[in-house]
Order: C-alpha cells, then structure tokens, then sequence
C-alpha cells in the first residue's frame, strides 16, 4: 500500500471508501496510478490490416458461419449487451453551447449555423412532433429561438441534454417514433430470439433512470415484441459504486470537494465489465446504444451480426475440442502441434510457434494457459475520419506481437513513430463486438482476471472550477479484454451508423 496514501487517509475517507465497497489497497493503487509521472501507453506495433490481423470473409464461407450461427440462436446461447449509461449532453452540446453565449450577452449565437440548421430541418427529427406541442417550432427566430432551445435542453422544462441518450426519439414511423432504446431491442429480436420465443438484451443505464426505462419498455413492449419476433426479457443495470475512482489535484493530493469529502467519480465504461460478469451470459452481442438504424435499414446490419456470432461460435468450438483432449491427457504430440498451429493461425498467438520445439509437457501447459480464455470477434469498418479506438498490433511486455483495440489516448503521440503508425491504420472500431465469455466445461470466465488493471486513462477535468485529474478504468474493450483471445474481421460501413450529435440524425441512414 501506498505509504503517501495512509499519511493522508482520514478516518472518514476509510469509512466512505467502505461504504462504496471499495477496498483501501485498491483505493492506494489508483492514487499511486494517478500521481506517476509518465502515463501509461500502449507501444503500437503496426496496424492491422486486412490480411495482416483483419479477416476479410467471403463467399460460401460466409453462408455457412450464418448458419452456426442460427443454431446458436435456436439453441439459447445469443443475448445481447448495450452500454446505456451516457447522457444526451454531448448529442445536443452545439446548441447548449449557443443557449450559454446568448445567455453571457452574445445576441448573435440566436442565428449560429447550429441554431439555424436545428430549426429549419426540425421537422426531420423524429422528436418533432413532442416540441411543437410545447412551443418549438420552424417559425421562430432571434430570442424566440434561444428561449425555446432553453426548454427543449433544460431539466426543468423536456430536459433532452440530461437524458439518458437511449430514450431520445431517433428514427420517425409515420405519426410514430422509435427510441434508441427500442431499436436495439427490435434488431436483437433478428439474432438472439431462441426457439422459446425469449430474446434475452440487458442495459447499463444512468443511475435513477430504470424507472424511465421500464415505463418505456412496458408502454411500447406489445408492439416492439411484435417486430422483433420473441418476448423481451430485459433487465437493467448501473454502474456500481465499488467501481468508482478517485481523483488527485495538480499538487498530487487527493481531490477533496467543497466540503472537504474525498471527490469519487464513475470509471468509465470500464466499470461495466463488473455488469457484464454478473448477466452470466454465452454468447453476448455488445453494440453502444446510439448505434443503430431504422428498421427497413437493419439488414445488413443483421447479417453480418451473425456472420460475427458464427465465426466466434466455431473457433470456440474447435478450441473447446482442442482443450477437452489435452485435459483428458492428450500427449500425441502431432496434436499438440496441431492446436498450437491453431493457435498461431486462426488465433494470431505469435507465441504458439516458438513453443513447437518443446517437450509435450511444455506443449500442453501453453496451450492450456492460453486457449482456456474468454473469446472475442471485433468487427471493423474502414476508417473514414470517425473518432474513436482502431485495430493495432501492440508489443506485450514479453516483446510478443498482440491483437489489441486501441484509444488515441492510450498512445504516445509525441513520438513521432508512434504518431505515424497511429495515423496509417485503415480501419476504425466500431464497438461491434461478439464473446465468448464460458469456457470449455460451460462455465463462466472470471473476467477480470483476463484485464490489464494498469491500462487506465488519465484525464484532466474540473470540479466546481478547480482542477483534477481523474483516472477511468480500463476500457471495456480496451484494457479490460487486454488479455483475451481476440479475433478482428472486417464488417461493411452501412454496419456502423452512431449519434454523436442530434445532427447525425439527419443523415440518409437515419431518415425514412
């Protein structure tokens, strides 16, 4: 335990820390995690491309993994996990940001390019209809405009920038409308309803909006259960306290707030790797809640959906065979050669052809410590300009080449090499992502032993005007899956349609 850390304890931090379920050790490591001097990075290899980390599938091949993938489905084994817990505040953060500057005298944010393209295309948004019953409408301008923006972002009046991002209106029907929320249960129905008729899709939401959820879910359940084929069976999570962090002020103390309370902050989706444990899943979808398109658009989406879950399911299952024979003492030496072949091949264990010149004793202790992990198939678009995390060989601390989804923040972009190798990759991350999360007996990972506790971010925020920095947790599909066996394929573009402003949702893919 961090020395510095027990000198400036206090007894009340210990018993918050306690409340929260956090134990003291962990509370010491995220200190001295926050106060080193040189962050934590990722050193980049190269790319993954197609052909060199990136699997690009074809053909009759496809055809068939569509079809394991249907028995996996029929079978039960198919459940679906979103990441709910963001706000809509970055979705609508232009038009805040105008309201702000109106409000601090400047008269011309009222006719921003923002503000002006929000009320001419109004009525292309699905959420139309609920403004113009309450006053917002295409007519207004000047103050008109800033007043009724005020009702439209605030939590007094329709507060759509602290909603939950899930229970915006994206995509228009007619007179009717569809959430995010609602999409994603629609698009689960066409992968994981088994032949029970239960499609099983859980949510990590804001804390104190399960409510919103569930009254939304039982409201529209008849007709969404209609579309997607199957009863709902949905259940809801939030971030646990357990998994929040501390913060550190630019003197490298502990941040206290106002009151002098040690300050706790939300991991980032990190911390949902705890929720996804505790869903006990087989094969689990994840997908970000704002990646989703209208109906008549879910397609391709759907196909390559499974295309992913058949790949995932049959590289399990030969892994599966593989470490069912050497548990049973497999000593034939030609099958060991076989797996580790395997390994090397359709798992890119670089690892596995050096362990070849060994004795069947060694053979088989590598491949048990190495194939006997939690599985995932990543699905990755061409890269055109989207933020976000790419497909990367990284060098391990054993100097091995491994498959890793990587954050720009995670890399070292003064230097030069690393900066150069960061801006030649091709393809983007999605989060489209299947798993395998149970292991050849049928029993679930214990997933955090396969995460990488030192890969957290790093960031400088504020606190009632003052200064922090604040750790997150690895990234879900970042350090917190650093050590599973990972599986990159390229998947179309048409798969990747998110939200990231209220803007995104007047583009064609969003439109009726």
């Amino acid at each position: 335990m961090s020395e510095t850390l027990v000198k400036i304890v206090r007894k009340d931090d210990v018993e918050e820390l306690a409340r929260r379920g956090i134990a003291l050790e962990e509370a010491s490591r995220q200190y001295d995690l926050l106060r080193e001097s040189s962050p934590i990075v990722q050193r980049l290899g190269r790319p993954a491309r197609v052909g060199d980390g990136i699997r690009r599938l074809s053909g009759h091949a496809v055809t068939e993994l569509v079809d394991v993938a249907e028995r996996a489905r029929r079978g039960g084994r198919v459940s679906k996990f979103v990441p709910a817990s963001g706000a809509a505040s970055r979705m609508f953060q232009q038009l805040t940001a105008a309201v702000e500057a109106y409000e601090r005298g400047d008269a011309c944010a009222a006719d921003s390019p923002d503000v002006q393209r929000f009320f001419e295309e109004l009525p292309r948004f699905a959420f139309h209809r609920e403004l113009v019953f309450n006053g917002v409408h295409a007519g207004l301008d000047g103050r008109g405009r800033i007043e009724a923006l005020g009702r439209v972002l605030r939590d007094d009046a329709l507060g759509y920038a602290g909603k939950p991002k899930g229970l915006i209106a994206f995509h228009a029907y007619g007179e009717e409308w569809r959430s995010a929320f609602e999409e994603q249960l629609v698009e689960a129905g066409r992968y994981a309803t088994d032949d029970r008729r239960r499609c099983r899709v859980h949510f990590t939401i804001p804390a104190g909006t399960t409510g919103d959820f569930e009254w939304l879910l039982e409201t529209r359940r008849a007709a969404i259960e209609a579309r997607a084929g199957g009863t709902l069976d949905v259940s809801f999570s939030t971030q646990k306290p357990s998994t929040d962090t501390i913060a550190i002020n630019p003197e490298g103390g502990i941040f206290r707030d106002a009151e002098g309370r040690m300050l706790f902050r939300p991991g980032g989706h990190g911390a949902l790797l705890t929720n996804l444990q505790d869903i006990d899943g087989d094969i689990v979808v994840v997908k970000n809640i704002d990646n989703v398109v209208p109906e008549a658009r879910m397609g391709a989406i759907v196909f390559w959906k499974k295309v992913l879950i058949g790949y995932l399911v049959s590289l399990q299952e030969a892994v599966h065979d593989y470490l069912r024979t050497i548990d049973e003492d497999g000593r034939d030496d030609a099958m060991l050669n076989q797996a580790l072949d395997f390994a090397f091949e359709q798992l890119s264990i670089h690892e596995a052809r050096d362990v070849k010149e060994s004795d069947v004793g060694a053979k088989r202790s590598f491949l048990k410590r190495m194939l006997d992990r939690p599985m995932r198939v990543c699905g990755m678009v061409r890269n055109e300009g989207e933020p976000g995390g790419g497909p990367f060989w990284t060098c391990g601390v054993d100097g091995a080449p491994r498959l890793q989804i990587v954050e720009s923040a995670e890399v070292d972009l003064t230097s030069q090499e690393q900066k150069s190798i960061w801006e030649s990759s091709t393809h983007f991350n999605p989060v489209d992502l299947v798993l395998g999360l149970r292991d050849w007996r049928g029993n679930g990972y214990s997933l955090d032993m396969f995460a990488e506790p030192r890969a957290v971010f790093r960031a400088k925020k504020t606190n009632g005007g003052r200064e922090l920095v604040a750790l997150e947790r690895p990234g879900l599909w970042n350090g917190s899956m650093a050590y599973w066996n990972t599986i990159f394929v390229e998947v179309p573009g048409s798969t990747f349609a998110p939200v990231k402003t209220v803007f995104d949702l007047l583009r064609p893919e969003h439109q009726p």
